[in-house]
């Protein structure tokens, strides 16, 4: 190939398109596992016993095992769209971190606030809606980014089962390279869209804990 392979218009189109590709799955995810993990946090605190042991049986299993695994498990035994396999997969983990965010960050509050909040008139459910989430939120917020900036990393393993993110893409291209020269190339210019994505989202969190010191 020629030494100008990587940097075809062709070549940039197809990388960006991975970017998309990688960055619709990691949004989908991240917000999947927010309404879940959340839901999954108020069962463990609130729910009747036997259901906080089938929640914490379920964090306990994903969040010990290894993503890849799970990847793989859901693409080869249920019968499901390519791109929906790997949201699901990478969702089924992720839900198990996130969820013990909100439960630590709302256990941090104070009960004097909850029962500042009814002694006004307010419901649990509003107390725990207008008063004490957006408070967790506030304080979760940089963990979160954190969770954001690992599922980002971690879409990379959705390449095994043949979903064409930016890695995915990224692998294609070399595959059709033969000068060592423009495979490096393209490597690095992986690692340097992972790294800028991944550091900017770091730096975010970081301004934001500092302003809650």
């Amino acid at each position: 190939m020629s030494t100008g392979t990587l940097f075809k218009l062709s070549s940039i189109r197809f990388l960006l398109k991975g970017l998309g590709t990688t960055l619709y799955i990691t949004l989908l995810v991240v917000l999947i596992s927010l309404a879940v993990g959340f839901i999954f946090a108020m069962i463990y605190l609130y729910a009747p016993k036997a259901f906080k042991i089938i929640v914490k049986a379920y964090i306990e299993l994903f969040r010990n095992t290894p993503m890849l695994l799970w990847i793989m498990v859901i693409r080869f035994l249920f019968p499901l769209p390519l791109l929906v396999s790997g949201i699901l997969s990478m969702s089924l983990v992720t839900i198990s971190g996130i969820e013990e965010d909100f439960r630590s960050g709302i256990s941090m509050i104070p009960k004097g606030q909850w029962e500042a909040a009814q002694s006004q008139g307010l419901s649990r459910w509003q107390t725990l809606r207008l008063v004490i989430l957006p408070q967790v939120i506030k304080k979760l917020l940089p963990i979160l980014l954190t969770e954001t900036v690992t599922v980002l990393k971690q879409s990379s393993f959705l390449g095994a089962i043949g979903i064409q993110d930016l890695t995915g893409q990224g692998m294609i291209l070399v595959g059709r390279m033969s000068d060592m020269t423009q495979i490096i190339l393209t490597y690095a210019v992986l690692a340097a869209i992972y790294y800028i994505l991944n550091d900017t989202i770091i730096r975010i969190a970081g301004r934001l804990r500092k302003k809650q010191a």
